[in-house]
């Protein structure tokens, strides 16, 4: 599993029970204490798990699903609280901004003509489930830290809170990753993810939500929809099948701007260029062959000069040379994520062109010098 979630993103993790959405959550902000191992890193902003963990262990909150707080306590003084311990003592006026941020919060969650009653639990009464809940979300707001992870956000909230808390998030730009029995079966953008799996074969029913939509894809198999037009390659079935049809796709390919995607993308114009070079070794042999019936015939019988020689041959091998270019250019600018501006995509396609005839003409230059083709 390898991906990235950028400063400012919110990542949605859909998945049905046991497709690892929890064990996911914990490891991403550094809750690995009850797995045996955990087999790849995980990076902060460039900092590992483990600088993390010993020297910024504040900056990574995790909510959990089920509701655990001090039963005692006003929701008020719980929000307080949480206000009080990561706000920093020497600020001005520092009583009156915990107070005025304990109300934004009260006012952001639904929860301010609750805060002078108790919390409760399921033993002792209190403010009900699904305002409980909210506290639970308040409460990790109140940490400020620079990753949070929310279990089931919206467990026990009615339609319109739900659908509140929902629009607080969607401030931030939202990717989604959708698990199935630990496999990736989709990570990238909200707006493409109905596409993606409708192009694979299945069907999204107006009344289907999309968050519906996507949680089938990694429930049962009969749960899903196939299109009934849909007669291309069979629509994938298990997780497996999911997972190795994700890494085929164009959304699994794209790179994104972090450092590591940064040198894959260098890579890619490494592998061009070194490429091009093997694949003109096509064009010596029969450059050769020319050649040679080109000094045995025509040369002696003087049909026609040298030049004219090797000028058609350059002139015949211009379409063949700039429609090889331009199918791996295609294939190789636009899926590795480089600017899609007409001036940047039209400029690297004329350099790439060029270069591709640079190296076709350095290959016949080569035929010409060596005897044979062995030698060249």
């Amino acid at each position: 599993m390898s991906g990235i979630i950028r400063g400012g993103e919110m990542l949605m993790v859909i998945g049905k029970l046991g497709s690892g959405c929890t064990t996911f959550l914990k490891t991403l902000v550094n809750m690995r204490e009850e797995y045996q191992a955990v087999g790849r890193e995980v990076w902060y902003n460039g900092r590992s798990a483990t600088e993390m963990k010993s020297h910024h262990p504040a900056e990574m909150v995790y909510a959990e699903e089920d509701d655990i707080h001090f039963h005692g306590l006003s929701v008020g003084t719980t929000l307080r609280f949480a206000l009080n311990a990561r706000t920093p003592i020497d600020i001005h006026n520092r009583s009156r901004q915990l107070d005025d941020n304990v109300q934004i919060l009260l006012d952001l969650f639904d929860i301010a003509h609750v805060a002078n009653v108790s919390v409760g639990n399921g033993y002792i009464r209190g403010v009900s489930g699904g305002q409980r809940h909210r506290v639970t979300l308040a409460e990790a707001f109140c940490t400020q830290a620079s990753v949070m992870a929310f279990d089931n956000p919206t467990r026990g909230l009615d339609s319109s809170t739900a659908l509140r808390i929902a629009l607080i998030l969607r401030e931030y730009t939202i990717q989604i990753l959708v698990l199935s029995e630990g496999r990736v079966v989709y990570f990238g953008p909200t707006s493409e993810s109905k596409q993606y799996f409708q192009d694979l074969g299945f069907e999204c029913s107006t009344q289907t939500s999309l968050t519906d939509f996507l949680t089938s894809m990694s429930g049962n198999p009969k749960s899903r929809h196939v299109h009934p037009n849909h007669s291309r390659r069979p629509v994938p079935i298990s997780s497996l099948d999911f997972e190795q049809r994700y890494r085929e796709s164009l959304t699994f390919l794209q790179l994104s701007n972090s450092t590591t995607d940064l040198r894959n993308r260098m890579l890619s114009i490494f592998v061009g260029i070194i490429t091009d070079p093997v694949l003109t070794l096509q064009i010596e042999p029969r450059f050769i062959a020319f050649r040679d019936q080109f000094l045995a015939r025509e040369k002696e019988s003087r049909v026609y000069h040298w030049s004219v020689f090797v000028l058609s041959a350059f002139i015949v091998e211009i379409p063949f040379t700039l429609i090889v270019g331009l199918v791996y250019w295609v294939s190789w600018y636009y899926m590795t994520g480089y600017f899609y501006s007409s001036e940047r995509a039209g400029y690297t396609f004329l350099v790439y062109e060029l270069f591709h005839i640079f190296t076709a003409s350095v290959a016949r230059l080569i035929a010409l010098i060596f005897p044979t083709i062995g030698a060249a």
